[in-house]
């Protein structure tokens, strides 16, 4: 493998120092020197540097939001939200936090803060942990309980991606709290000190790193451990939209979202002919994964034998995309409409459905009107960047054809919406529309940054070629230009050129 090419590249210099990366292709680097410094994967190029003057002595390790470019940064007494891009102090936060011991921003938006109890004057509490839960947009403190911690020995705090669950440790114990009720949801017994732990984005692993000289990790699965008899990770589904819930086995799933399709089908195919196997679950996904591979009939046929099983949202769903494959459009439109009947879904949920036929509706070819209901739910929703994300990669789309179709103007316009409209976001999130449709969400700035080159540079060469056919016609003498007519030659060979 040739590897000249990257020894050419410049490179982010990093050593010993803690490493960040976001949703935004940025790095954020903890110097030794206790500045915080951004760079741009892309680039390899530094965005911004955040002002070491600003930082207390202990501030902590940095963290990066999930959501967009903020930073989120501690000292004693303060919390500081940061903007990556240019440095600015978005927030400067209040909160009393003696030996401070950690930061975690939550799936909400939400910061989660760990010191030592602030009322040393309590014997009780005196090695007890204090947990904030801080609103990052407002700097409201929205809860604060307290953990004893009589072992003395504080390790770390983890969340999954869909942050419904922290786990903390103290000594050789892991407890798992509920993240809105606090209520205990298991405790994890390790036989030795614990210096780390960190949780896989789904929930359903934890990695132990061991304190002391053996530096072990241990990875335990989670399902394992139950709440109420439901598996751990079971209990918070993977994140997404509210609706619909696609259940289909890990094996499967995992095929799936790598478009492994024709083994998922066989999979899906295999757990329907099992004879305990009477949920409609199984026949929803092998329908949708049919869709994908351009079966049809078949998709069709799964769809409405789920349906007969159970109503479901996703069931209803499955049919819809089947019926756009076959042409049948409108009667795809009026499937996704009987859901409102049978299903009174909450205003979360509502708002999904309706961008699901929006979808279903741009698959059937209807772009323009597609992206106009987009547009209304853009409106209608507080939180509307995933509904930006959505309409983003419909321009996307509609570009990618009018570059197919050598309409480069055209996909140069739908490029610029595309990349106008752009928010950040995780591709986990739309996990189950990228199920249901292929649609990809990785690196969705990139390759739009991309196809805009590819359209501008498309555009250019057919102009330039447009201009050496008319200077390369032969004996061109003149041309008389009118303007209310297209240019006419004196020569006879030229005028049949121009025909």
């Amino acid at each position: 493998m040739d590897r000249r090419g990257d020894r050419e590249r410049p490179c982010i210099p990093v050593g010993r120092e803690d490493i960040r990366e976001n949703s935004l292709g940025q790095v954020l680097q903890r110097t030794a020197g206790r500045s915080c410094i951004v760079w741009d994967i892309g680039t390899r190029k530094e965005v911004q540097t955040l002002n070491p003057n600003e930082f207390e002595l202990e501030f902590g390790t940095p963290k990066f939001s999930p959501q967009d470019g903020r930073i989120a940064t501690a000292a004693d007494n303060c919390v500081r939200i940061w903007d990556s891009n240019n440095g600015r102090l978005i927030r400067h936060i209040r909160v009393k936090l003696i030996k401070f011991y950690g930061l975690l921003w939550q799936s909400n938006g939400h910061l989660l803060a760990v010191s030592t109890f602030n009322d040393d004057t309590s014997e009780a509490f005196r090695h007890a942990k204090m947990f904030y839960q801080i609103d990052a947009s407002t700097g409201t403190i929205l809860a604060k309980w307290t953990v004893p911690d009589r072992d003395y020995h504080w390790g770390k705090v983890a969340t999954p991606k869909h942050g419904e669950f922290i786990a903390y440790t103290i000594g050789h114990t892991v407890t798992i709290l509920d993240a809105s009720t606090r209520t205990q949801l298991g405790l994890i017994q390790h036989s030795q000190d614990i210096a780390s732990i960190a949780l896989s984005p789904d929930g359903r692993f934890l990695a132990i790193g061991e304190r002391g000289a053996s530096g072990k990790i241990v990875i335990k699965n989670l399902s394992c451990f139950t709440y109420a008899g439901v598996p751990l990770p079971r209990i918070y589904p993977l994140p997404s939209f509210q609706e619909p819930d696609i259940r289909v086995d890990d094996a499967a799933l995992a095929l799936w979202e790598y478009d492994q399709l024709a083994d998922t089908e066989a999979l899906l195919t295999t757990a329907i002919a099992t004879p305990q196997n009477t949920s409609h679950h199984a026949l929803v996904g092998r329908a949708l994964v049919r869709a994908r591979l351009r079966q049809w009939d078949a998709a069709l046929d799964d769809a409405e034998k789920s349906i007969k099983i159970q109503l479901s949202i996703i069931g209803y769903i499955a049919k819809s995309v089947a019926l756009v494959g076959k042409g049948e459009k409108h009667k795809a439109y009026r499937t996704c409409d009987i859901l409102f009947h049978h299903f009174l879904p909450s205003a979360g949920s509502l708002t999904f459905l309706l961008l699901i036929k929006a979808i279903v509706v741009f698959m059937a070819g209807d772009h323009d009107d597609a992206i106009s209901r987009v547009d209304d739910l853009i409106a209608m929703v507080h939180d509307n960047s995933k509904y930006y994300v959505v309409q983003v990669y419909m321009y996307l789309l509609v570009g990618k054809l009018r570059m197919e179709s050598r309409h480069y103007e055209g996909a140069i316009r739908s490029f610029e919406r595309a990349r106008a409209q752009m928010r950040a976001h995780t591709t986990q999130e739309f996990l189950v529309i990228s199920l249901i449709t292929g649609w990809k969400f990785d690196d969705l700035g990139i390759r739009i940054r991309r196809h805009l080159c590819e359209a501008q540079y498309a555009a250019s060469c057919a102009k330039c070629q447009s201009r050496k056919l008319m200077i390369s016609a032969p004996q061109f003498n003149k041309i008389y230009v009118k303007p209310y007519m297209r240019p006419v030659v004196a020569s006879k060979q030229a005028s049949l050129f121009s025909r």
